[in-house]
């Protein structure tokens, strides 16, 4: 049985029997966190988990900043738990930064069945977990939002990011422009040409030479995918 890696934000918040009945669910580790930046300094540090509770119960603000930062350095699920009263003030942020949300009171087998359909969603790999990564001359750092390939350093945007995370959960299988499309931009109903673009960009930085890429192959017609393992 995989065990999924769980980050849960602002811990204390939440009722006692839902805590418990996620701190006692085996198929999960849960490794709370009292403050927002706690959760952040861990991911910079060891890396990210697959999935991500935040709950918004006491600080709404400080936990979508958290949900903010976290998704500038890495990709993953994130879902939120919201008092009914705050809903309307912070839909639109959680809706930027969320996957999705549940109401409090929350039942544990609701929150259960939401958290497998992010997890089923996005096959689990280590990279999601990781925070460096090396593939022959590349190096990605995740938690500075690096590359490193030749010698040469390159910041990569928080979109170039997900595209990087997309791509390596599914290496080397192809990736079908429309996942990525859905996955990089879920609110924006971006365009393929923007994903070009984007991809593009993301070239530039890692590829030795964009026009030969090594790591990021296109398939015609279908999406891209990311072509060498790491060592």
């Amino acid at each position: 049985m995989q065990i999924s890696q769980i980050m849960l934000v602002a811990a204390e918040s939440l009722p006692r029997d839902l805590l418990e009945a996620l701190l006692n669910n085996e198929h999960y580790a849960i490794k709370p966190f009292a403050t927002a930046s706690a959760a952040v300094r861990h991911v910079e540090s060891q890396g990210g988990p697959n999935l991500a509770l935040i709950s918004l119960a006491a600080r709404p603000t400080e936990g979508l900043e958290a949900a903010r930062r976290l998704k500038s350095i890495m990709d993953m699920p994130l879902i939120f738990i919201i008092a009914p009263d705050d809903l309307r003030n912070f839909m639109s942020q959680m809706q930027v930064y969320g996957d999705d949300f549940l109401l409090l009171p929350v039942q544990p087998l609701e929150l259960e069945a939401r958290m497998q359909l992010l997890l089923a969603k996005l096959p689990v790999e280590n990279y999601d977990r990781e925070r460096i990564i090396h593939f022959d001359e590349l190096t990605i750092d995740f938690s500075r939002s690096r590359l490193l390939t030749n010698g040469k350093s390159a910041r990569i945007s928080p979109t170039e990011a997900s595209l990087l995370h997309t791509l390596l959960r599914n290496a080397p299988h192809v990736v079908p422009s429309q996942t990525l499309l859905s996955r990089v931009w879920p609110q924006n109903g971006a365009s393929e040409d923007t994903l070009r673009v984007h991809m593009h960009r993301l070239r530039s930085k890692l590829e030795a030479d964009p026009h030969n890429p090594a790591y990021i192959r296109t398939a015609r017609g279908i999406g891209y995918r990311f072509a060498v393992p790491p060592d």
